[in-house]
């Protein structure tokens, strides 16, 4: 079984602490977007959804005005955007087997595609682990306090994180259990697939599959999907 967890407890604070996942995409919230991916994908079975608690009310409209009839359930989300993932775990493991996989995935990210999904679950059927990434198109430096530059990194080696981020369910298991008693924190999944010596297969996505954190990302999302239809 493949089963999606959707990231939805994200603050807002780049878009004046409104929830952006409610805010409409053309002609539906975000979140009905990113939704409607995962329910028409015929390799996800169960999705659940982690959001605050204050809108699971308005979650629980909108996943029956669009009938969308795999999700499983919600839970709430934790102080950073790694205890929510955690928290999704752990509701996974009512339905789960350790040898399933877990597709977590940012509510905001509603332009990814079919073929994205697809190539990432099976990469990681055949790894263990894999994240939708793309090559760096910039020069990245490392400096310090003093905003010196102290090094320039080498560009043909880095890969921005996208998601989804897909972990066989026994691992993702033993990777956040194992930061947790570390006190590792990352700000994706796979980093802490990576802390316990595991690799990680990147898969190459599109710059279409943007998160949208601020207004000018809701523009553009606005023409990739004009575009699309």
């Amino acid at each position: 079984m493949n089963l999606a967890i959707i990231v939805a407890a994200g603050q807002g604070k780049r878009m004046q602490n409104k929830n952006k996942i409610f805010l409409k995409l053309v002609d539906k919230e975000i979140i009905s977007h990113t939704l409607e991916i995962f329910e028409k994908n015929d390799l996800i079975h169960k999705v659940i959804i982690v959001g605050k608690k204050e809108d699971e009310e308005k979650l629980n409209q909108i996943i029956k005005k669009n009938n969308f009839k795999k999700v499983y359930g919600f839970v709430k989300g934790g102080e950073k955007r790694q205890d929510s993932v955690f928290n999704g775990l752990q509701k996974a493991k009512e339905i789960l087997s350790e040898d399933d996989f877990v597709v977590i995935h940012n509510g905001t990210n509603a332009l990814v595609t079919q073929q994205e999904i697809n190539e990432c679950i099976k990469e990681a059927q055949n790894h263990n682990a894999a994240v939708i990434a793309l090559p760096t198109k910039d020069t990245i430096k490392m400096a310090d306090e003093k905003k010196f530059v102290t090094k320039t990194l080498n560009r043909k080696e880095l890969w921005s994180m996208q998601t989804p981020q897909v972990i066989q369910f026994r691992l993702a298991l033993e990777a956040f259990e194992n930061a947790y008693k570390d006190n590792f924190y990352a700000t994706d999944d796979v980093a802490l697939v990576e802390n316990l010596g595991k690799k990680v297969k990147i898969v190459h996505g599109s710059y279409e599959n943007i998160k949208i954190t601020t207004a000018s990302d809701l523009l553009i999302a606005e023409q990739i999907l004009k575009a699309r239809k």
